[in-house]
């Protein structure tokens, strides 16, 4: 038709030029995207946001210097660095645990309790003198570990501590092993260590096997701060329901003659220290002991020495089909033993890349680790210790940052270079560059912000349901505040923003929410299906066609339609007619696809498209010129 500008369904046809905070997952129409809200209605009390994990509709949120349990402080005092964390659980447990750390710091998460990811082996020796049974003839000597058990169940031990100074030689005779607790530190610091293991030599040995189990919490004995009087010795006086008497059998009471609430019961079988006339300090002796007559052939296993704790890595990984975790610090790949992510030996690494170009990331695909710099990909090939291997991949680019790569199902690896996305599935190619190269080279175009590429490594990656979003800053933002949408189903990409700096991402797999953490200390569901806007503010969005031209002659429009649904009380929508690149002509829209004709000034272009703008709930069909 003379001086038609689009045919119908031009607007939901792909062909656009402009295309913010709308879907394009519905086939024949855009609609408003979904809504968000925040989760946390006051935002937490450290509001840099690096890191959130989610485990069984648990959020464990990672921010400034705290470890949050959903919206309370579980750890303080920790570096003010970018975390990363696995999922899994400790050797042979039944429990799932977070592994988290930063570079600095590294916390073993169960439940509401914030322990050290593993055990440094014990500093203090033990000491061993002659016991009071018989049975060993020989030279002998100890070690001991520190021990986790759930139940019966071993499922963490350190490595040992040193031997003592002297062995001890026995004549039919037993050893005693002691362990100072006092020089040790209280038991409730050690990690949610629970036994000691005890190793002895064999007669005139030099390899240690398991001795006994003792229980760190009921094995030793005497008082840690029982503050205490002189007179209080010869009190013959008994318990009331206010007062602790030191001894039993007197059928009176008074005031002069007892112990306060918070002392331990005065015994005799103590060392003493006087601070004053009146005041004796009571010391009970606070020592694991274990006097051993086990003979040579009745002891158990060799003690383990490669139970050693993580490097202090930047990014973790895993586990893999086989149980392995992975590990990055620098430009080395670290491995744990298999199924047991609290065990890390000296030995289980690789150098994936020079020096100058550490490891940014690890991600997983098709079961297999890749390691990411800034520059290269490489395939870590290997089932196991000493067959892990670094092979460089023919990648045009790496990932820009921790959260800068992803790996999809069926597809491949999806990860950020300086001039674009990449998918790296045996060949790299750049998948933004067609519709979004003038993005990455800064330039803001048709409303979407150039990328600050001095930002990139800030910027995230993340699969949720059938689309890839990667967050990027602009000039004026510190975190990323925008978002490019890939559909993956119909190849479609949109643009979105929420209005907040988002600094890290995750996906609520027991809720089925993406998640966002952001610098101000608050934690957003994003894309809420319930939720037409964001947290009770409108949801504002645009799109335009791309520009039309007549080969012989200019446009002259007579008239607009528009189908667009527009009824909700919280939509407003406007139409525009775009001549040349400015507003020739526009129309409040209004209603349920109203279709009627909207008169055009008059007026002619070279370059013809349409545009339709407003906030709210909104349903674009399509829209027409004549």
């Amino acid at each position: 038709m003379p001086g038609q500008v689009t045919p119908p369904s031009t607007v939901i046809s792909g062909s656009m030029q402009r295309l913010k905070n709308l879907r394009v997952d519905q086939g024949g129409q855009v609609k408003t995207r979904d809504g968000s809200d925040k989760v946390n209605s006051t935002a937490l009390a450290q509001t840099g946001i690096t890191h959130i994990r989610e485990q069984s509709g648990t959020r464990y949120t990672f921010a400034g210097s705290v470890i949050y349990e959903d919206e309370t402080s579980r750890a303080t005092g920790l570096t003010s660095a970018d975390w990363s964390s696995i999922l899994y659980n400790s050797y042979n447990a039944t429990t799932e645990n977070v592994f988290a750390l930063n570079g600095t710091d590294r916390k073993r998460i169960e439940g509401s309790t914030v322990y050290e990811w593993g055990t440094a082996a014990p500093s203090t020796d033990p000491t061993i003198s002659l016991g009071s049974e018989g049975g060993l003839t020989g030279a002998y000597n100890f070690k001991y570990t520190y021990c986790r058990l759930e139940g019966s169940t071993v499922v963490y031990e350190s490595d040992p501590s040193d031997a003592a100074d002297l062995s001890i030689t026995c004549a039919s005779q037993s050893l005693l092993f002691k362990i100072d607790l006092e020089d040790m530190g209280s038991t409730s610091t050690l990690n949610g260590i629970t036994h000691y293991r005890i190793y002895r030599t064999l007669t005139g040995g030099s390899t240690y096997y398991l001795n006994a189990t003792l229980n760190a919490r009921t094995s030793h004995y005497g008082m840690q701060d029982g503050y205490t009087y002189t007179w209080e010795n010869t009190s013959s006086h008994t318990d009331t329901d206010d007062v602790k008497f030191t001894t039993t059998g007197s059928d009176s009471a008074t005031d002069d003659e007892r112990c306060f609430d918070w002392e331990e019961v005065y015994t005799e079988s103590v060392d003493t220290e006087t601070s004053d006339s009146n005041t004796v300090i009571t010391h009970g002796y606070d020592y694991i002991s274990y006097d051993s007559a086990t003979a040579d052939g009745s002891v158990g296993a060799e003690v383990a020495t490669d139970h050693d704790r993580p490097p202090l890595g930047s990014y973790v990984a895993g586990p893999n089909y086989n149980g392995t975790c992975f590990l990055a610090k620098d430009n080395l790949l670290y491995y744990c033993k298999a199924k047991q992510p609290e065990y890390w030996p000296t030995t289980y690494y690789v150098e994936v890349s020079p020096p100058q170009f550490p490891i940014q990331c690890i991600i997983f695909s098709n079961g297999q680790p890749y390691a990411l710099t800034k520059q290269k990909i490489y395939y870590i090939q290997g089932t196991g210790p000493n067959t892990f291997f670094p092979i460089e991949m023919e990648s045009i680019t790496g990932a820009q940052g921790a959260q800068g790569a992803i790996a999809v199902q069926g597809h491949g690896i999806y990860h950020v270079g300086i001039d674009g996305i990449y998918l790296y599935s045996g060949q790299d190619r750049n998948i933004t560059q067609a519709q979004f190269r003038p993005i990455f080279r800064g330039e803001t175009v048709n409303g979407v912000p150039g990328i600050d590429t001095s930002k990139l490594s800030r910027a995230w990656l993340i699969q949720f349901q059938n689309k890839i979003y990667f967050g990027y800053a602009d000039t004026d933002n510190t975190y990323p505040e925008h978002c490019l949408i890939y559909n993956m189903d119909n190849q479609r990409w949109s643009y979105y923003t929420w209005g907040i700096e988002i600094r890290t991402v995750t996906v609520d797999e027991q809720n089925r929410r993406l998640l966002a953490g952001t610098n101000d200390g608050f934690i957003w569901e994003l894309e809420k299906t319930s939720a037409t806007d964001d947290d009770d503010t409108q949801i504002t969005w645009d799109i335009q066609s791309k520009d039309y031209t007549l080969q012989t002659r200019r446009h002259f429009p007579r008239y607009m339609k528009y189908d667009v649904d527009a009824s909700d009380d919280n939509c407003t929508a406007t139409g525009t007619l775009m001549l040349d690149g400015s507003a020739h002509q526009t129309h409040t829209i209004t209603g349920n696809r109203t279709t009627k004709r909207r008169l055009v000034a008059t007026g002619n272009g070279r370059r013809a498209s349409i545009r339709i703008n407003g906030s709210g709930p909104v349903s674009i069909y399509a829209a027409e010129a004549e």
